[in-house]
């Protein structure tokens, strides 16, 4: 029995080659038709079924993933096989979930083709005649193709071809069949590592029945760590489950802003703006949170803050009353607020002569009251508490430990003869001013000199004690675990992991 093939790529050459160089009546195959795209396709399948399709993947006006669901819906006998020059990992999977027989790369080579075509031939010859002529229900093949939900969803979230009705027009009904009228909501799920988990939540809303089934939601990833989930109204218990069943998967915590109920689709991309601008209200709250629209007891002001002090004059009170007053008056203006904050940091880095800085990027992720801990924790560990008003030696001494603390001779003498001051003159001094004593602060420089070394180099533990300006690896061993809760090896492995 001769059985018949349809060639479906949009570069002329492709076709014409496939058409006269592989040897079909040789095979007992015919060409019934060429076409330029998947709709070209289908017209023509229409009038002339094919028992083979070779398609191309990327293609203007319906690409080959399309056609490969149009063609399982109507014609479930059809032998598929992908022809391409594209790797694209997601394309791949989609050919594997869509039943597709064969992906070939381009160029492609005859012999290999032929090769696939007899094994084609083989399973159309023991097909079974009584296989049931009907499509595969909507709901699966809408469930096979993620990739085209993700582009459903980053069209009506972000309109770029005109939203609903490109969507309704283009992909209705086999994968997109919701109301322009309904009940939605859109929520923002952001990973604080900036992890790409679009597959993983995929894979969580088909294993968990909170929402029905696959066409009740929508998912598109947007960067930056930054998930786009659209669905039905959800309760928060619902929600709960989503975030939980990720949080396991990932291996992190992360953070859920949830929109208000839409009315239209066509708000939808008013709904994104919404969950964006709520769950980065995490900022004011902390990591880990479901955050809805009223979750904040205290008003959130819209603009951009005035109340981030110039860093020229840092010191503790200063800093102080800047977080004081962003828990009093939350910006909305976040971004900007983070960017203030970072300047101080930077500034407050530089006095410090400290070169191990945060990057934006990773600062950014800290939450306001990270952020307070971690300024004042510097300023404490590095001197910088108060130097404004610290009196002239204080701030020489200081500073001398910065520069020297990898000197093992450093002391309180070396100290004193550098201030020219007594040894109990100038450790009185400098607890009146700082709250705490010169042997800590050389110590607390010291140990994280040493955090820096145990987590950017492989020295082992007397060569970092060198380093810092310790003598005895076992006494820096002991004070390391005693003011940081873990031994070296402890903290190196942690910071590994």
């Amino acid at each position: 029995m001769q059985h018949t093939v349809g060639i479906v790529d949009d570069e002329r050459i492709t076709r014409e080659s496939l058409s006269n160089l592989v040897p079909w009546a040789d095979l007992n195959l015919a060409v019934s038709f060429t076409a330029t795209d998947g709709l070209n396709a289908l017209e023509k399948m229409e009038e002339l079924p094919v028992d083979i399709l070779l398609s191309d993947v990327r293609m203007p006006h319906m690409n080959g993933i399309e056609l490969a669901m149009n063609v399982r819906a109507k014609y479930p006998r059809c032998k598929i096989v992908f022809l391409s020059g594209y790797t694209d990992k997601e394309y791949l999977k989609s050919a594997i979930t869509l039943k597709v027989e064969q992906y070939v790369e381009k160029p492609i080579e005859i012999e290999e083709l032929k090769s696939v075509l007899v094994k084609i031939i083989e399973q159309l010859d023991h097909q079974d005649e009584n296989l049931p002529n009907h499509g595969f229900p909507l709901s699966s093949l809408a469930k096979a193709s993620r990739l085209i939900k993700q582009e459903i969803a980053t069209e009506l979230l972000k309109p770029q071809k005109g939203g609903y009705g490109f969507v309704h027009s283009r992909f209705y009904p086999l994968y997109f069949d919701w109301k322009e009228e309904g009940k939605y909501q859109v929520s923002c799920l952001h990973s604080h590592k900036h992890t790409s988990f679009l597959e993983t939540l995929c894979g969580i809303m088909q294993d968990i029945e909170v929402v029905g089934n696959s066409h009740d939601y929508m998912a598109t990833d947007f960067g930056n760590g930054e998930i786009a989930l659209v669905t039905s109204l959800l309760d928060v218990s619902h929600i709960g489950i989503i975030k939980r069943s990720l949080e396991l998967e990932l291996g992190e915590t992360l953070s859920v802003g949830v929109s208000p109920g839409i009315q239209s689709i066509h708000q939808l991309p008013q709904g994104w703006k919404q969950a964006q601008r709520i769950c980065s209200l995490w900022f004011y709250v902390q990591k880990g949170t479901i955050l809805f629209e009223d979750t904040l007891l205290c008003k959130v002001h819209e603009g951009r803050p005035q109340l981030i002090p110039t860093t020229t004059g840092l010191c503790f009170s200063s800093v102080q009353s800047v977080f004081l007053q962003l828990r009093e008056q939350r910006w909305s203006d976040i971004i900007i607020v983070k960017k203030e904050l970072y300047a101080m940091y930077l500034k407050m880095m530089e006095v410090t002569i400290n070169e191990d800085c945060l990057r934006f990027e990773d600062f950014a992720e800290y939450s306001l009251e990270e952020m307070q801990k971690l300024l004042l924790y510097g300023m404490h560990v590095f001197g910088t508490l108060g130097n404004d008003t610290y009196d002239p030696k204080v701030k020489e001494t200081i500073h001398y430990i910065l520069w020297h603390y990898m000197d093992q001779n450093l002391s309180i003498k070396v100290l004193a003869d550098h201030a020219d001051l007594s040894q109990n003159y100038l450790c009185s001094l400098f607890k009146q001013n700082t709250g705490t004593t010169i042997n800590n602060v050389m110590m607390d420089v010291r140990l994280e000199k040493a955090k820096k070394l145990l987590r950017t180099t492989d020295l082992r533990l007397y060569e970092i004690a060198n380093k810092v300006g310790m003598a005895d690896p076992n006494y820096l061993s002991s004070m390391f675990k005693t003011r940081c809760g873990m031994t070296p090896s402890q903290y190196r492995d942690g910071v590994k992991k």
